[in-house]
């Protein structure tokens, strides 16, 4: 297994959408894709693929919030919004929610990379669902 994080391109947009539904699964499809399309685009929002040999086997999608963000001390803050991990992926090297990856793990220091970019802490803030 040689799983490595990419930045979302325009070519994962499939198996982004597909893990989403998975995700989201009580939820209309058109919502979860109207969603899913607002995000690309923004500046102050980001996904991040986490890839098999070639194979999409989940994503982290974060934001930088400049509104309240409960237990946030700073703004703005990276936000992670949404995290999905494949089934067969989430006991092995993947945990299924922000909070649970390793501290220096891939998906963390992706994500707050590049919230450092743009000018916020590396402490993050999510309350994204677990799947």
């Amino acid at each position: 297994m040689e799983l490595t994080i990419t930045a979302y391109k325009d070519q994962d947009y499939q198996d982004w959408k597909d893990m989403a539904l998975a995700l989201f699964k009580d939820y209309p499809a058109e919502e979860i894709e109207r969603g899913l399309k607002s995000i690309l685009g923004k500046t102050n929002q980001q996904t991040f693929m986490a890839m098999d040999a070639g194979e999409s086997v989940g994503f982290v999608s974060a934001s930088i919030r400049v509104d309240y963000v409960e237990g946030a001390t700073t703004s703005p803050v990276g936000y992670v919004d949404m995290v999905y991990v494949k089934e067969a992926y989430r006991k092995q090297a993947w945990p299924g929610s922000y909070s649970n990856m390793p501290k220096h793990g891939p998906w963390k220091k992706a994500v707050q990379k590049w919230v450092r970019i743009l000018g916020c802490g590396t402490k993050m803030r999510s309350n994204s669902m677990r799947k």
